[in-house]
């Protein structure tokens, strides 16, 4: 399975990575970040916006 990390940016807090498949639906996101962070599923929003790392 092919994987990248993703950088969140919670609204409070510092950011984070999770690892995310290419192809996990939001909702599995989700769970990752609940378990990871124990942010739980209902306080997350799905507000994306890309940035690609410089080369």
């Amino acid at each position: 399975m092919r994987v990248m990390d993703v950088i969140f940016q919670p609204s409070r807090g510092s950011p984070f990575y999770i690892e995310v498949g290419y192809f996990d639906t939001v909702l599995e996101i989700k769970e990752k970040i609940q378990k990871d962070q124990s942010i739980p599923i209902s306080k997350t929003n799905s507000d994306f916006q890309w940035q690609y790392p410089p080369r």
